[in-house]
């Protein structure tokens, strides 16, 4: 990656913050603010290293008073420098920790808005693994590293041309003999401190240049091994009646395996780096002296004083140019984290560009009504062709057909989740949950049960009183809930599946919808049951329309459509 296209893809980054209306204020105020500090600190450095001269020269001369008045200056110099490094350290905590949760916000709304979410993880191909890590985790060691890369790149500039100018103007004082002669060498420890930097960051860029790479890999491998153990927490119960332990045991090994082989490539070349840093920085101590030290004993008036003001200088310099040699695996690990966010925020605008441009076109109407519909697979394979009919409002409609004949996409497909559809759909307005989609597997979200109930709906913001809550609850088979309606528990893991499919009939009373989608939705429920629930459904809405997918004839009952799909792309639709 050039220069340029590492500088472009960091802005994009960072100037969506900067522009936002309600942070850039504070955030440019701290930024600038941070960066004046930053300023100050350098200076105040330069001015300790001029203190090393006079203090160690009243040394050599005993002088006493002068000493002690060297003493008085160095206290309120330090003093000073601890002062604005922590109000430095503070509004960096403050500016970094106000970006994360900006971009935080950012990235989810972005991710789960429009589908995008559903999209990523069905259609997009662009190396996009793992989105939640890269919102979790990637933002806020993208945050922090950057304010601390740039603190470090910032100081490390200022220091650079501050101490420059004194090393250029301390190189006067050295003089070494040549061919019998004493020169002089314009700027000499200037260079000196040059070449040795220059030298140490090409060959800590030889050892280290592969980290970034192995970074971004170990991430995904890290990713990879971390959902396959929330997979085996989540189906603990599942495995254990399956007698799949052993199995699922080597999938995670094998992932973990990814983890352990890439990480050892990391060991190998930070190992390196390492090695090459210590010996870097370790030679680095004395080297000043070795360039400095024939001068000093030919030039005597350099004085003890003027030997430490050269090598703290030296140092100073020697340490700016070499940033990126202390801090090569900090700058790669977080090009590989830039990498990933980039990847990320290109795939959400692949994904919102694409939801622009459906080939499925959807239009207000009271009812349901589909017109050419062809639904393909994510694949593109086409699966039902050129499908027409409509619902009007109180009309039931059941979907019919074995196992993969596309029940399950055709109410994807309805509920704009497919990019590759084509035809028309027109259903009511969603908003206000006006049309519910049900999947087999319904959503079980955190919180109180009253949370649970009102999902999607906020407790706050719901018009439903406590006492319409418990009658949807009883009404929905599972009064025995009702005094637990404020009880924070593992509600995924306390309710069976029988009691969380009743569930979303109590949300359905507590919402009021006009269409609602069953995607196999009672499938945990006796037939029974599940025809009261119905009756229930549509007694206390009139005009509501039910679609239920199923592959058995129990339901037809309701119907007043039947549509039977049949493998691959045929449908027949009949009037009850």
């Amino acid at each position: 990656m050039s220069l340029f296209s590492l500088s472009y893809d960091v802005l994009n980054l960072v100037a969506p913050y900067l522009k936002d209306k309600n942070e850039k204020k504070l955030a440019i105020t701290l930024f600038l603010i941070i960066t004046i500090a930053n300023v100050l600190l350098v200076y105040i450095s330069y001015r300790i290293t001029e203190w090393y001269a006079l203090f160690f020269n009243a040394l050599q001369h005993f002088k006493m008073d002068a000493a002690w008045y060297q003493i008085l200056i160095f206290t309120c110099l330090v003093s000073f420098f601890i002062i604005v490094y922590m109000g430095q350290l503070f509004l960096t905590y403050w500016l970094t920790i106000r970006w994360r949760k900006w971009m935080t916000k950012d990235y989810l709304h972005k991710w789960t808005s429009n589908k995008v979410g559903y999209i990523i993880q069905n259609y997009e191909s662009n190396g996009v693994d793992n989105p939640d890590q890269r919102i979790a985790d990637d933002i806020n060691h993208f945050t922090e590293q950057t304010m601390s890369i740039y603190v470090g790149m910032l100081g490390s500039v200022v220091t650079l041309m501050m101490f420059s100018y004194l090393l250029w103007t301390l190189s006067k004082q050295i003089t070494l003999p040549l061919d019998g002669k004493i020169i002089t060498i314009p700027g000499y420890l200037f260079w000196a401190a040059l070449i040795y930097s220059a030298a140490g960051t090409i060959v800590a860029h030889k050892i280290g240049k592969k980290l970034s790479h192995l970074n971004f890999t170990q991430e995904k491998y890290q990713a990879d091994f971390r959902v396959g153990m929330v997979n085996l927490r989540s189906n603990n119960a599942t495995f254990a009646l399956q007698n799949s332990e052993d199995t699922e045991r080597s999938y995670i090994l094998s992932s973990f395996n990814n983890v352990y082989q890439n990480r050892w490539k990391i060991i190998w070349r930070s190992t390196g780096l390492a090695l090459w840093q210590s010996s870097f920085g370790q030679a680095g101590i004395i080297f000043p002296y070795l360039v400095t030290l024939p001068a000093y004993f030919i030039n005597k008036s350099i004085g003890i004083g003027g030997l430490q003001e050269i090598v703290v200088a030296f140092t100073a310099v020697q340490s700016a140019m070499s940033y990126l040699v202390n801090n090569y695996g900090i700058i790669a690990n977080w090009h590989a984290i830039l990498t990933r966010l980039v990847t990320f925020s290109k795939a959400l605008i692949v994904c919102h560009d694409l939801r622009k441009s459906l080939p499925l076109k959807t239009y207000h109407n009271e009812g349901l009504e589909i017109n050419n519909l062809d639904v393909r697979l994510p694949n593109g394979k086409k699966i039902i062709n050129c499908l027409s009919m409509n619902l009007n409002p109180s009309e039931h409609l059941i979907i019919k057909g074995a196992s993969g004949v596309g029940k399950s996409i055709l109410i994807q497909t309805l509920a704009g989740l497919s990019l590759i559809a084509s035809g028309s759909v027109g259903l009511p307005t969603r908003n206000n949950g006006n049309v519910i989609f049900l999947p087999q597997q319904p959503y079980i979200n955190q919180g109180t049960l009253m949370d649970v109930v009102l999902y999607p709906q906020n407790y706050k913001n719901s018009d439903n009183s406590d006492q319409e809550i418990s009658d949807a609850l009883a009404r929905s088979g599972l009064s025995h809930y009702i005094a637990d309606l404020n009880k924070n528990e593992n509600w995924n893991k306390v309710l069976s599946n029988s009691e969380k499919q009743r569930i979303i009939f109590s949300r359905i009373l507590l919402l009021n919808p006009r269409i609602v989608f069953f995607d196999e939705a009672t499938s945990y429920i006796d037939d029974n049951d599940s025809f009261t629930l119905y009756n229930m459904i549509i007694e206390k809405f009139p005009n509501i329309s039910i679609i239920i997918s199923t592959k058995s004839d129990k339901f037809d009952t309701f119907a007043n459509k039947i549509l039977k799909l049949k493998f691959p792309g045929i449908w027949e639709l009949t009037s009850v």
